[in-house]
């Protein structure tokens, strides 16, 4: 017998969970969500053979909430029972409760109930990363990949990653890099996530990545335009500052600027997507 935690508000178990996913078991402990991936086959886990006993499961993934998640029944078998379920397995999300006080110019003060949504992909696409267990990512990421949101989901993978790795040096980001370049959404969430953080990343980011210049044609060859776009953006900037530092005249600066966007609008127009005139491209404002 063991152990796994204490001071668990509830809990909810999946026998058939999506993936990974199938015998985890979750326990809210009043700040977030413990996740213990196969503690409900115990009986398959490797032997100690000093000890004479099972290896201890070890808990997995801890999602911390702001809310409190929403929980009608302690325990939760069947995973298609959705009335009774705080975590939507199919969706990838935790649904929840919170609250928020207003005193406005009232003597007393008014409470409303608010739902909120957690989005629990990142984390163990990132858990099983850091196994170096590229296997288990994707085939726990292939059951989400229909969803309308599974490219923000890879891009918050790929964001929260590079932030932690600036500091402390490159460790899972080339496998991360690997996993993404398995889905078709991989260049959008690249340049997403370089687009939201700070210039100072990008040079890791592209080290491991590929040339954003390589990247930009690339887009142009399949006709994915509206990317390509994003990655001129990048272009624009990085050549702002390589250029800055050894003075180069603004004139020629716009020049080559103006070369890219004259082959990308043209592109575009051809191919009747008039939505990326309206990004703000260097030199756009320069056409007639």
């Amino acid at each position: 017998m063991q152990v796994l935690a204490d001071r668990i508000e509830s809990y909810w178990t999946h026998l058939h969970g999506v993936g990974t996913l199938e015998n985890s078991l979750w326990g809210f402990d009043g700040s977030g969500m413990r996740v213990w991936l196969d503690a409900l086959t115990i009986e398959a886990t490797r032997v100690d053979a000093v000890k004479d006993a099972y290896v201890s499961v070890k808990e997995s993934v801890y999602l911390r909430l702001d809310f409190y998640p929403l929980c009608t029944s302690a325990v939760f078998v069947n995973a298609g029972a959705t009335d009774y379920a705080a975590i939507l397995m199919d969706k990838g999300i935790i649904i929840g409760v919170d609250y928020e006080t207003s005193t406005r110019s009232l003597p007393f003060a008014l409470f409303k109930i608010q739902t909120g949504t957690h989005l629990f992909l990142p984390p163990f696409l990132r858990y099983h990363l850091s196994q170096r267990d590229l296997t288990s990512a994707l085939s726990f990421a292939v059951n989400y990949s229909s969803l309308v949101y599974f490219g923000h989901s890879l891009e918050i993978l790929l964001h929260s990653v590079l932030e932690d790795e600036v500091d402390s040096g490159l460790d899972i980001l080339p496998l991360v890099i690997e996993f993404l370049d398995h889905f078709p959404e991989s260049l959008d969430v690249v340049v997403g996530c370089a687009r939201k953080t700070e210039v100072e990343r990008w040079q890791m980011l592209f080290e491991v990545v590929g040339e954003p210049r390589g990247l930009f044609e690339q887009c142009l060859e399949e006709g994915r335009l509206s990317t390509a776009a994003g990655y001129l953006l990048v272009l624009q900037n990085l050549e702002e500052l390589d250029d800055a530092k050894v003075r180069t005249p603004v004139c020629m600066i716009n020049r080559a600027d103006r070369q890219d966007t004259v082959r990308l609008l043209r592109l575009a127009m051809a191919a009747k997507e008039y939505r990326v005139s309206h990004l703000p491209i260097g030199g756009c404002q320069t056409l007639r």
